[in-house]
């Protein structure tokens, strides 16, 4: 098959050299661009519908069943004032460091080593209070 030539193509009716040449009119003057009609602008965005009635969002409360209490600080609910934080503990001594004193004297502890017991927290009562009210929640002890 032989090329075809563009002048002669019946779908091309544009010659080459037309197409790309520059057109024969000068550019318009600064005047009569300056005294054309001005463009209103349009608004960045298109106004909607009104709104609807808004609706309250009810936040459900969060229900903690069971939660553990040891020697540390608790994320719990306060029952008198219904506080959700993390309880302030306080640690006293118990029934669980006086019987490790006493074990310790017996098997040999009495040079001032029977008094160990009484510096481990975990030997110790743990009682859970509120951070707002002051009231008590809990107490853990450990025997």
């Amino acid at each position: 098959m032989g090329k075809l030539n563009p002048e002669v193509n019946p779908i091309n009716q544009q010659t080459e050299t037309s197409m790309y040449s520059a057109p024969n009119m000068p550019p318009p003057a600064y005047s009569e661009i300056s005294s054309a009609p001005a463009i209103s602008q349009q608004p960045a965005y298109a106004p909607g519908p009104p709104s609807a009635p808004t609706i309250p969002i009810i936040q459900q409360p969060r229900v903690i069943l069971n939660p553990r209490f040891n020697n540390a600080p608790t994320f719990c609910t306060c029952p008198h004032c219904q506080f959700e934080g993390v309880s302030k503990t306080e640690h006293s001594t118990g029934v669980l460091a006086w019987i490790g004193c006493c074990c310790c004297l017996v098997f040999g502890g009495w040079c001032g080593c029977c008094l160990i017991p009484f510096c481990i927290q975990g030997l110790k009562n743990t009682t859970h209070k509120c951070h707002r009210c002051e009231k008590f929640i809990h107490t853990h002890k450990p025997l």
